[in-house]
């Protein structure tokens, strides 16, 4: 198939990926089978209840409303669920941490298998809705959380008054017991 336009838009296969376009180019949503990534670009909602994703449901806005059942790769990053206290190992390096239960731990791991030379970086990520999850980040014994405006803490708290849904924390390690914050969204309080 070389191409197709379907109400305004042009359907096109480039690369092994799906692209659906409107008539000046511009990619609206791009499916590549081979990796069962889906990128949307304005999405106002989107529904799908089978297949590559497993279970996607976006109700309004770009990623207004979320609900995962399996399976989701956003911005490239494959994403862990966590619903009770964790603690991370090399197997979760590069993974987005999702939570959505109230007084979560997730608790970094310290060490060399964790450097950012071997994938250690972790974005953990609010998944509830406003107000309704505390989730609290914690270096492990003797390691630290510095960037962003944290000088030094052993613990954040995305605090559940002021938390809203996609809060998120990006933080990577050099191999030492230092976890560096390079991104953050919302409100995460340091205790040290």
């Amino acid at each position: 198939m070389s191409g197709a336009e379907i109400a305004n838009l042009k359907a096109k296969w480039s690369g092994g990926a799906l692209i659906i376009s409107d008539l000046s180019e511009n990619a609206i949503l791009t499916i590549n089978p081979s990796t069962g990534g889906v990128k949307l670009a304005n999405a106002g909602g989107l529904t799908i209840s089978t297949g590559i994703l497993g279970g996607l449901t976006v109700s309004t806005g770009i990623l207004g409303g979320l609900t995962v059942s399996s399976g989701l790769t956003l911005d490239g990053l494959s994403t862990k669920t966590v619903t009770s206290a964790v603690t991370l190992t090399a197997a979760d390096a590069g993974r987005r941490i999702s939570c959505a239960v109230d007084g979560t731990f997730i608790t970094l791991p310290v060490g060399a298998s964790t450097s950012i030379l071997s994938g250690g970086n972790y974005t953990v990520y609010n998944a509830a809705a406003a107000a309704g999850a505390q989730i609290i980040v914690i270096a492990a014994t003797g390691g630290a959380i510095v960037g962003c405006g944290i000088s030094t803490s052993n613990l954040l708290s995305n605090t559940k008054l002021t938390a809203k849904l996609g809060d998120s924390i990006s933080l990577v390690n050099t191999g030492s017991t230092t976890w560096y914050a390079v991104g953050m969204t919302g409100t995460w309080a340091s205790t040290t």
